[in-house]
């Protein structure tokens, strides 16, 4: 039976279809993990609400139709249904506004925001006090149910939500997808013609299916986690990251990011299992969960693949942004074991002020794909903008190009000093690059990016001809030097005729084959190119020995390390500052002897102090290299430097 005392028998059929939908669109929202981040807590809050409104409305009538005796349970029914009807609006608003990203926006004007819920808090006072006034709804003498003189205070306030919620999309239109503008488009035209039909035909309560069919289609269209979701770390992917920066720039919002790069995690190729490289990534995730739960912050975490991942936080929320940035640091620098490996991750931590230090989501993407350094540490996007490192790398391709064809680099060389024969008896040659307007460029600038552009090849060859040029000189042999190690790049070893080269040059000089020793990183180690393992194999049967430097910051991976022609393994300079950490410690002295079991000498580098020295001596390892000693020196000082350290 229903309103205005006219018999009228209500078909429920409609809320049964739309609990079937919401049901369903609610498990899959779950089952899909999409169930953190604001958008994804407010679309569930939309769920539950239309699925507790379609069940309060279904019951409802229900008893109406029966013309259920009981005039309290029917009134609590009507209520509940109502209560949660008028709340749905509202959710759809703030599920646009998140989408959209103008909550900035809206909590600039406070007197709007109070403005726009008064509606809302008129039409909650007025079913709260219905029971004794009814005056929105109430049951006759017959019964029936009967809208009373304040009903259309409900419908006025939907409309108004309605209304704001069309605005937003229209506004902001820019700040969303085509697909996602018209999946709620179509939301909004379910809305309000499932109400314009329900007014002409009440016999036939469609709203609340309308609205399962809406929540439908923004669960396909809009809440899809491949667009969303990284597969592997089950953080917001780099799409997601690129839209929602895009949308934040426009919006004109103030935010800060934390940009994580882990630049020796891509490396473990094939050396771990999915479920290990999950678990990697899974710790970064949990270390920024814990973080964030403990200084009480709301954030965003993105994996932006390649081992760097991005926290995005509100402005209000600036002041613990550098704390947190700080306590994510020292969790990463922590050793983690798989399988059989300690893996070291290199972690290096950016704190983004934007727009302050970036104005636009291009300049974003650039600074974090090239003014991220590789090495640990942290530091801001101010510092870095300030230095000129970030104008640098934006001029690196340049750079580098000038540096090659006006002959600007140079080959450094650092003293490697002989424990057991307590002198100088090799060295490890660095190349340098100065540019006439930056001056010195750092290695760690220049290198990967000539790695990228392909100019890794031309410089190599530049210090592999240096070097042949001193060992050939009457210098060396007055240094007394046994050889020179020079690092050869994962991308250089690429080249099939890399070994012929090699050969052919220290032909032309006329230079012994074990003067070089060629240094490779633990990346180069665990890569399974057949072209690479020709050149090592090529270049090992010709008489060239090798020496794995920067031990300890990849996997440490006994197995790849013990099947290659290794003579020398160099200790990253982490391993000589490990003496604070008793764990650490540990690892250092079970690696030491392991590395001296598979009958390889040891290199320790970045030895700064007197008790360093003593300290690796103690524990057998055989060379020292490192600022106690001697910087890299150009050559000519590094020719003064050995021969003064053979007379004194």
């Amino acid at each position: 039976m229903y309103h205005d005392g006219v018999e009228l028998i209500r078909t429920v059929h409609f809320d049964y279809c739309a609990a079937i939908v919401l049901a369903m669109i609610l498990v899959s929202t779950v089952m899909r993990k999409m169930t953190k981040g604001r958008l994804n807590i407010i679309f569930i809050a939309l769920v539950i609400t239309a699925l507790c409104c379609t069940a309060a409305d279904s019951i409802a009538i229900s008893h109406d139709n029966i013309l259920y005796g009981k005039r309290a349970v029917r009134m609590l029914w009507h209520e509940v249904y109502f209560f949660f009807h008028i709340s749905t609006p509202p959710l759809f608003c703030m599920y646009s506004v998140v989408l959209t990203d103008t909550r900035h926006l809206i909590k600039k004007n406070r007197f709007a925001v109070h403005l726009l819920s008064i509606p809302y808090i008129l039409a909650m006072g007025a079913l709260i006090i219905n029971p004794i006034n009814k005056k929105t709804f109430y049951f006759d003498s017959n019964m029936y149910y009967t809208r009373g003189e304040w009903f259309w205070l409900l419908y006025v306030t939907a409309a108004i939500y309605i209304v704001y919620l069309a605005y937003v999309l229209i506004r902001f239109r820019r700040s969303v997808n085509t697909i996602r503008w018209v999946s709620l488009i179509l939301l909004l035209a379910c809305m309000v013609g499932a109400v314009v039909f329900q007014m002409i035909f009440p016999r036939y309560p469609v709203e609340m299916f309308a609205t399962a069919v809406g929540l439908l289609f923004i669960s396909v269209m809009v809440q899809r986690p491949e667009d969303i979701i990284d597969v592997e770390s089950g953080a917001k992917s780099r799409a997601a990251f690129a839209e929602d920066t895009r949308r934040s720039f426009l919006n004109k919002k103030i935010f800060d990011i934390i940009v994580i790069k882990e630049s020796n995690l891509h490396s473990f190729g094939e050396l771990l299992s999915y479920e290990e490289r999950i678990k990697i990534l899974g710790r970064t995730i949990e270390f920024v969960e814990k973080r964030r739960t403990e200084l009480g912050v709301f954030c965003e975490i993105y994996y932006l693949r390649g081992g760097v991942f991005a926290v995005t936080l509100d402005e209000k929320y600036r002041s613990k942004t550098p704390e947190l940035a700080k306590a994510l640091f020292d969790d990463l620098r922590k050793p983690i074991k798989v399988s059989s490996m300690h893996i070291n991750l290199i972690a290096y931590v950016c704190l983004i002020n934007c727009p302050g230090d970036l104005s636009d989501s291009n300049a974003l993407s650039e600074f974090i794909n090239k003014a991220i350094p590789s090495e640990a540490g942290v530091s801001t996007a101010h510092d870095i903008l300030a230095s000129g490192r970030y104008d640098m790398l934006i001029d690196m391709d340049s750079i580098i190009s000038s540096a090659i064809s006006e002959n600007r680099l140079e080959v450094y060389y650092q003293p490697i000093y002989s424990i057991k024969e307590k002198r100088f008896n090799s060295a490890e040659a660095l190349i340098r690059l100065k540019d006439e307007k930056y001056g010195f460029v750092p290695p760690d600038l220049f290198i990967p990016e000539a790695e990228r552009n392909g100019q890794i090849h031309k410089i190599g060859a530049f210090v592999f001809e240096s070097v042949c040029d001193l060992i050939a000189s009457e210098e060396f042999e007055q240094m007394g030097l046994d050889y020179i190690e020079i690092n050869l790049s994962v991308v250089e070893c690429m080249r099939d005729d890399l070994a012929d080269e090699i050969i052919g040059t220290l032909a032309r000089f006329g230079i012994p084959h074990d003067r070089i020793n060629l240094e490779i990183t633990e990346t180069f180690a665990a890569s399974s190119q057949s072209v690479m393992e020709a050149n090592i194999r090529k270049l090992t049967e010709a008489g060239i020995s090798f020496s794995l430097d920067d031990f300890g910051t990849g996997y440490s991976n006994m197995q790849s390390i013990a099947l290659l022609p290794l003579a020398i393994t160099k200790l990253d300079k982490t391993f000589a500052r490990s003496d604070e950490n008793e764990k650490m410690t540990l690892v250092v002295e079970h690696s030491i002897d392991l590395i001296k079991a598979l009958q390889m000498k040891i290199v320790v580098e970045g030895v700064e102090t007197k008790e360093m020295l003593e300290r690796f001596s103690s524990l057998g390892c055989e060379y020292i290299q490192g600022y106690y000693f001697s910087k890299p020196l150009p050559r000519e000082d590094f020719i003064k430097f050995i021969l003064n350290s053979k007379n004194s």
